[in-house]
């Protein structure tokens, strides 16, 4: 997704409050409401959402809500290791065929945990383009986010960010992405969602040599059903 359409910088910001206490976002209403489905019920019907201009999400993670901030402003997916960035960190912009977007940062300070109000998350530098395996695992975390928030062009890089980390060897030459992760994505998507066939494609081809053992101590029945399906079928 390229930079956003310089009219939609200048919408009305609306607040995101994420996990308790919670951490504040102040965001473009145009831009959230124009990628997702969710904010754009919230915002435009007769909710008290609508009303008050703040939005709730107070069983979500900020870092993860700090990495869709970071896509909406610059059209970057963010796969680094890290739970906190901070403002002082150099964004790097997506490029725009007409112009040069500043995103914006409504805030005087910074929240106790040290996240920007509307603050973005540069993508990660030419300089260490090694990824940390648990870093990369953030992606998964971030497709369901998205799908709760009814945002599919999110959905979508997040898809296409996991396929470029796996096919560039990324993950440190580990199992990506690992069992806590593939039984959160289990507990949390539907059997006929996409994400499920992604995350067991990923594994089988990153695990190196199956270790079978470790993985029946730590992946659920339905894990390893459908990988033990996949594994015969891929080889």
């Amino acid at each position: 997704m390229a930079a956003p359409a310089a009219k939609l910088l200048l919408s009305p910001t609306i607040v995101v409050e994420v996990r308790l206490p919670p951490s504040e976002f102040i965001v473009h209403e145009a831009l959230i409401t124009n990628q997702s489905g969710f904010f754009r019920g919230a915002m435009r019907g007769y909710f008290k959402e609508s009303k008050e201009r703040k939005v709730s999400l107070s069983e979500d993670d900020p870092d993860l809500f700090l990495r869709l901030v970071c896509w909406l402003y610059t059209g970057q997916v963010d796969a680094r290791n890290g739970s906190v960035i901070t403002v002082d960190e150099e964004v790097e912009e997506a490029p725009d065929d007409d112009q040069e977007l500043d995103g914006p940062n409504h805030s005087e300070g910074e929240d106790d945990d040290n996240l920007s109000l509307g603050s973005r998350a540069p993508s990660p530098s030419s300089e260490n383009n090694e990824l940390p395996n648990r870093g990369a695992n953030t992606l998964f975390r971030l497709w369901i986010l998205a799908d709760k928030l009814c945002m599919p062009k999110l959905q979508n890089a997040v898809a296409h960010k996991i396929v470029d980390v796996t096919s560039s060897g990324l993950t440190h030459r580990q199992t990506f992405p690992d069992s806590e992760t593939t039984n959160f994505v289990y507990d949390n998507t539907l059997e006929t969602s996409p994400l499920r066939s992604l995350d067991i494609g990923t594994m089988l081809l990153t695990c190196g040599e199956l270790k079978v053992d470790d993985w029946i101590d730590e992946l659920s029945v339905e894990v390893l059903q459908d990988l033990s399906w996949s594994a015969i079928t891929y080889w």
